[in-house]
């Protein structure tokens, strides 16, 4: 029974096989050499009159000396019986290869130069008809518009928007009305054009952020813009308000002095000034344009967690976790009202909008919204159905509902005159922490803890 390889009769079995190896390479250079020094052999046929005889090793060559003649044994041929005495014309060897020609591995290189190359010439075409230049530019536009959506669709909002708008020209010139117009013609640019305003309006609903504004260094309570959008404010945990110009992401100005975590924050309707509430209880306003500080207001005997300018910017009110709301003159900068009458942390105020009586609602951690007269200071209504406490409120544009978003799931809207509930908002599947109407009041948005939003009409 043949015993295992050792390893080292495994290293020697290596070794001769790369010495095998080695020697055939050698031997292939060798004979590559041998062809390249040896000249060919010669084909030439012999001159006529001269014969070609192989020197006889038992010739003696030197002068004087004699022939021996045929012994015993010996065969004589005819033609080699007397070799002649003229030397034949000496032949030319053929002329050495310039490059290794080995049969089988490499071929002789052809260094004559590659024939020119002949392109036909263009032919004239006839100029295009309006009709194929309408049909071209329906292709280029349908083709951009694919084009567009396929950028979306890879997040890549600003160039599909980009796309979307070079298609545009493009879809509005073929649908211009012309005389070769039929039903057919104007179904397709119908196609045409809608196909261009679906991928302009994905690229819009799919657009992504266009700045990141970093410098606080805890959670960012709130963002709030100034009403002539040339400012924003971020309010924060680390105890500062920064502002920005939303345009460019620069930085405006660093707002430093309150004691705890700052939560909510409000241009005044004139954008000169921008107040700001903690968690120390105190109030601080702000000069937007120096970023210095102009006011202190303090009352509120717990954390202030919601502030709210009246729209003439004469009354501000802030809600705090002590149960009451206080409405403070931005004139005198001392307290015109005190709203008392929740049974527990209050967490959003608002104003009521409009040119009508000045309303102020409240809402808090009791499950009850309250509206109240901003100038007396008088309970007008109280708000009950939620069954867990009130996250948020807001005031359509036109001061007739109010809406308000709770941690039962749900959120609310209510007649302000009679203080009704005249709709209820179910769907979410935890807390609804924020709640707002559009512009024209014509839906409500609201977001949840449940990772999403929602609208409603």
């Amino acid at each position: 029974m043949a015993k295992p390889m050792t390893e080292p009769g495994l290293a020697r079995r290596a070794r001769l096989e790369i010495a095998g190896g080695a020697a055939v390479v050698i031997a292939i250079l060798g004979f590559a050499l041998y062809k390249w020094e040896r000249p060919p052999e010669s084909n030439a046929t012999p001159v006529a009159g001269y014969a070609h005889t192989a020197p006889d090793s038992t010739t003696n060559t030197a002068a004087g000396a004699a022939k021996p003649s045929p012994g015993k044994g010996m065969i004589v041929h005819p033609s080699t019986t007397r070799p002649s005495t003229t030397r034949p014309p000496a032949i030319q060897p053929a002329q050495k290869q310039r490059f290794l020609t080995i049969p089988g591995l490499l071929k002789p290189l052809n260094l004559a130069p590659p024939p020119l190359l002949e392109y036909p010439r263009a032919t004239e075409r006839a100029p295009l008809t309006e009709a194929e230049i309408l049909e071209r530019r329906r292709v280029r536009a349908l083709r951009l518009a694919r084009f567009s959506r396929e950028h979306t669709a890879r997040r890549d909002a600003v160039t599909g928007a980009l796309l979307a708008l070079e298609a545009l020209p493009d879809a509005k010139i073929a649908a211009r009305p012309n005389a070769l117009n039929n039903d057919d013609i104007r179904a397709r640019n119908d196609i045409v054009q809608l196909a261009v305003y679906r991928a302009l309006y994905a690229a819009y609903l799919h657009r992504r952020e266009i700045g990141v504004l970093s410098g606080h260094f805890r959670y960012v309570r709130n963002a709030v813009y100034s009403h002539d959008g040339a400012r924003l404010a971020t309010v924060s945990s680390d105890r500062r308000t920064r502002l920005w110009d939303p345009r460019t992401g620069a930085k405006i100005a660093l707002l430093k002095g309150h004691d705890g975590e700052v939560w909510d924050a409000r241009f005044s309707p004139d954008d000169q000034f921008l107040a700001t509430a903690s968690f120390d209880g105190v109030i601080r306003i702000w000069n937007t344009n120096s970023g210095e500080e102009v006011a202190v207001l303090k009352g509120h005997e717990a954390e202030i967690a919601s502030l709210d300018y009246s729209p003439d910017g004469r009354f501000l009110v802030s809600g705090s976790y002590d149960g009451a709301a206080r409405i403070w003159n931005m004139e005198t900068l001392a307290i015109h009202a005190v709203l008392r009458g929740h049974s527990a942390k209050i967490r959003s105020v608002a104003f009521s909008p409009g040119a009508g009586p000045l309303r102020v609602a409240t809402a808090g951690d009791d499950g009850a919204a309250r509206i109240w007269d901003a100038t007396t200071g008088e309970e007008l209504a109280v708000m009950r159905g939620h069954r867990h406490s009130i996250r948020r409120l807001a005031f359509s544009p036109d001061g007739k509902t109010l809406a308000t978003a709770s941690a039962d799931k749900t959120a609310r809207l209510w007649n302000v005159a009679d203080g009704t509930s005249h709709a209820v908002l179910r769907g979410h599947e935890s807390w609804v922490d924020f709640i707002a109407f559009s512009p024209d009041g014509a839906q409500v948005a609201t977001a949840s803890r449940d990772k999403t939003a929602r609208l409603w009409n």
